[in-house]
């Protein structure tokens, strides 16, 4: 089973995963923490992310940072690597704690700074 995407959705504290696809050809389409999204791709790495209103090639990156702010997002997106996600990490999805996802926006630069930055704008 290969992630085709992550997103983390909520503030430094918590979030969530979704994404993972059993067959490589992936048509996603819901809701994720209260945010719209679709993901279309034929072989699980190359296609189009789309979250609220805005779209995301998924060869430039397959993680998602979403910060919630009333009907508004910011999205900023990463490489599987910044999570340590397979393929192109060590780490499954199952293994995507949230005690593990609190520590990475407590240690990571980038993340912290993300969450950071959003909790700004509030």
């Amino acid at each position: 089973m290969a992630s085709v995407f992550a997103m983390w959705v909520g503030e430094a504290g918590g979030g969530r995963l979704a994404g993972e696809a059993q067959e490589t050809i992936c048509t996603y389409e819901g809701t994720v923490g209260g945010v719209a999204v679709e993901c279309h791709t034929p072989d699980g790495r190359a296609g189009t992310v789309k979250i609220g209103e805005e779209r995301f090639d998924l060869t430039k990156g397959a993680v998602f940072l979403v910060a919630k702010s009333g009907a508004k997002s910011q999205v900023k997106q990463m490489r599987l690597a910044s999570l340590n996600l397979k393929p192109e990490g060590s780490l499954t999805p199952e293994d995507m704690t949230y005690d593990y996802l609190r520590e990475l926006a407590r240690t990571d630069p980038e993340i912290r700074a993300f969450w950071a930055e959003a909790s700004n704008q509030k």
